[in-house]
């Protein structure tokens, strides 16, 4: 071998292994699943069944009220979402059929016809939407819970962007105009009550939102930009953001812009109260992050966080595929969906007119506490728990056919009954999985 072939041949092999660790082997290995076993429905302790609707269709996300006893989904048609889907650098204006809401059922009830009482959320009072009326283009959402009686929502609309006229601005060049909705709602009314629209250069691309409980909340940003030649980029290397609002004021700010893989999901438990988890789509983890002040019981919780300081990506908590969104348990467990086949999601989307059978798991983090106390006294554990936070991660369920799960793209778990609720935004159905017995 000649010098010249000798130099060419030592970059080249030092160029791929500079991609394959840097990209090539999270692609082949989480992305596209090269070498992943993925499990039947029928291994598992549960027996599932579908609820179909056209109110449950392309559900994104869903949230379950444990002490009001409702489940409420964001959904809308899988034409819709195929076509006009910023976080998935989709920008087909006529694509969008205004059909988003969200849905309600009873979960104790299933009912004579079992659909729990379903029916959908009527917007009302001053909201509008791009072009005037009171249309919703609706993605991830979350619920704080203000009383007894009323819930707050949390709401990312990816609304086109509009000129002064009025008419719609060519989203392939400016993207979307993503905005955050704050409603009010009274538990067991069929109403949104419209509280504030928030806008901000800070928020150029929401995913979803985790309510802080005290008027505030954190945002994912799946790209950095809402449009851009390399974009797409972003979505397959991983970018983005995380930005903090705060409803009294309406402004928001960005709290953490590095280390994020296409951020996605996002979840605050409430112990310990300044911790957030994150799902980080593009590289199939889980991202743990601390957010000061300190929330300690000693506290007083009305003063807001300080959103300049939320810790770096700490140790990555590994999923090993896709993930998509993220949910707290009453116990405090932390429940992602994964999808270990890409390709069933391509499909679905693709043929939103067909019913394709997408590949579907559900993982559970928990969280165990060694004991210390000068650091559990600076994460702010409760009940006398604290120190360093390890998780463990656990298989919950998984669906290699697709037989029942519904392409899940969020999973809560009612800890009352045991019951797993999956819906999926590119699914016609939502999935109840009960505890089998014995």
């Amino acid at each position: 071998m000649g010098k010249k072939a000798f130099i060419f041949w030592s970059s080249a092999l030092l160029w791929f292994a500079v991609l394959w660790q840097g990209f090539l082997s999270d692609f082949v290995f989480i992305t596209l699943g090269v070498g992943r076993t993925i499990q039947k429905i029928e291994e598992f302790p549960y027996t599932c069944k579908r609820i179909r609707s056209t109110l449950l269709e392309s559900c994104e996300d869903i949230w379950l009220d444990e002490a009001g006893r409702r489940l409420y989904a964001a959904c809308s048609t899988i034409a819709n979402r195929a076509g006009w889907a910023p976080g998935g650098n989709s920008f087909k204006l006529s694509a969008r059929d205004i059909k988003d809401h969200v849905s309600v059922l009873n979960i104790d009830k299933p009912g004579k016809d079992g659909m729990y009482g379903l029916h959908k959320l009527e917007i009302t009072g001053n909201y509008r939407s791009a072009t005037g009326g009171q249309d919703i283009d609706l993605n991830g959402f979350d619920i704080e819970v203000l009383s007894g009686s009323r819930l707050r929502f949390w709401m990312v609309n990816n609304r086109p962007a509009v000129d002064d006229a009025g008419a719609f601005l060519d989203a392939s060049k400016v993207g979307a105009n993503s905005t955050i909705e704050i409603f009010e709602h009274k538990r067991g009314s069929k109403k949104l009550e419209f509280v504030k629209t928030i806008w901000s250069e800070a928020v150029p691309a929401p995913n979803n939102v985790a309510a802080s409980g005290d008027g505030s909340v954190f945002v994912t940003n799946d790209h950095d930009n809402s449009a851009g030649r390399f974009r797409p980029l972003q979505t397959l290397l991983g970018a983005g953001t995380l930005a903090y609002c705060h409803l009294s004021n309406g402004t928001c700010t960005t709290s953490l812009s590095s280390d994020l893989k296409y951020p996605n999901g996002i979840a605050k438990p409430s112990n310990p109260s300044n911790s957030l988890y994150i799902a980080n789509t593009a590289k199939g983890f889980v991202s743990f992050h601390l957010i000061s002040p300190v929330h300690h019981p000693s506290l007083n919780h009305s003063k807001p966080y300080n959103p300049s300081t939320v810790s770096p990506v700490r140790k990555p908590i590994k999923l090993g595929m896709p993930i998509d969104n993220l949910s707290v348990d009453s116990n405090g467990d932390i429940f992602v969906t994964g999808f270990p086949n890409i390709f069933g999601v391509i499909r679905a989307m693709s043929h939103p007119e067909q019913e394709t059978d997408v590949a579907s798991s559900v993982f559970r983090i928990r969280k165990r506490y060694v004991r210390n106390e000068k650091v559990a006294k600076e994460l702010g554990f409760e009940d006398g728990k604290g120190g360093k936070i390890e998780h463990v991660v656990e298989k919950v369920i998984e669906d290699r056919e697709g037989k029942v799960l519904p392409a899940a793209s969020t999973v809560v778990h009612d800890v009352k009954t045991g019951n797993l609720w999956l819906s999926g935004f590119a699914s016609k159905v939502i999935t109840v999985c009960e505890p089998k017995v014995g």
